[in-house]
């Protein structure tokens, strides 16, 4: 089969002798791939939402065989995700066997191909044809409630302030550094970026009253952080870091039970998610949080195309 270079103006490629990719209306695509995706990881987005979110995704593909509308996918040179069939089509693997010719064509050789928000059902079938597992996040999520928190006397709690962003931002990176994801390879001056946009929000006060910071009294040193922000209408919590010499004090408990009780009045649940292997997952386990989906990102090196 020869393959056409990919390009915005062409709006047919052709993959096999009975299967196509047929360039697709944006707005459309959006409602097949909700309907058809089981993307409900984390009691987010409505379905009307993830609908208008989808509708300004570019580079979105009905998959025919046949002349007949079987699925579709998102994909652009080195990127794949969205893939979906309609019953009774349902061989993830099979169609991404033949994607993968495609897009290996596609795709820019000095660079590995990557994929995101890929369901647990789906990973075992793209990594055989060739992904890596990069991540995994669990999504998780729990009522509301009210706590009665035990502070240590030494502790000194305080609100977020912009003026704290560099503070925050060397904490980041000395609890962050000891992890397995991104956040570990980065600089203070990488993190800073990321926490001056947290402090730049426009949240309402009960969300700013849920975030903290924790000091040491003793030397007035910044040992804990706690960011709640609003994510599709219901909080989450967007970073929660302890200096590591404090873990194992109850000051990561502490913060999320102020955080679940600040927001009881206004929001019904709180959410998070955490990287699949990370010892926080007991902590959230231990405060009732219930896991309610994951999604994996994987990448292809070129060295499997």
């Amino acid at each position: 089969m020869e393959y056409k270079s990919f390009h915005e103006d062409i709006k047919k490629y052709q993959l096999t002798e009975e299967v196509d990719l047929e360039r697709a209306d944006s707005k459309e695509f959006a409602i097949y791939c909700t309907t058809y995706r089981n993307e409900s990881l984390n009691f987010g987005k409505s379905w009307d939402k993830r609908c208008d979110e989808i509708g300004n995704f570019n580079n979105c593909f009905w998959i025919n065989k046949d002349n007949r509308r079987i699925g579709g996918v998102r994909m652009e040179p080195n990127y794949i995700e969205s893939l979906f069939l309609q019953p009774p089509f349902t061989d993830t693997y099979e169609m991404l066997k033949i994607l993968k010719k495609l897009l290996a064509y596609w795709s820019d050789r000095n660079k590995d191909i990557y994929t995101v928000g890929v369901t647990a059902s789906e990973v075992e079938c793209y990594k055989r044809i060739g992904f890596f597992e990069k991540l995994s996040l669990r999504y998780m999520i729990r009522p509301t409630e009210e706590f009665y928190l035990n502070w240590e006397e030494n502790f000194n709690i305080s609100s977020v302030a912009k003026e704290k962003a560099l503070e925050i931002s060397r904490l980041f990176y000395e609890a962050y550094s000891d992890g397995i994801d991104d956040y570990a390879k980065q600089t203070v001056e990488e993190h800073l970026p990321q926490v001056e946009a947290f402090l730049n929000k426009e949240l309402n006060s009960t969300l700013k009253n849920a975030s903290v910071l924790v000091y040491d009294k003793n030397n007035n040193e910044l040992i804990g952080v706690c960011f709640i922000s609003l994510w599709d209408e219901w909080p989450e919590i967007s970073n929660l870091v302890v200096k590591p010499s404090y873990r194992g004090t109850g000051l990561a408990e502490n913060m999320i039970k102020r955080a679940l009780s600040i927001l009881k009045d206004e929001y019904p649940v709180l959410r998070l998610n955490v990287l699949v292997g990370n010892p926080a997952e007991s902590l959230y386990n231990k405060l009732g949080f219930f896991t309610c989906g994951e999604c994996s990102y994987l990448f292809m090196p070129v060295c499997y195309w």
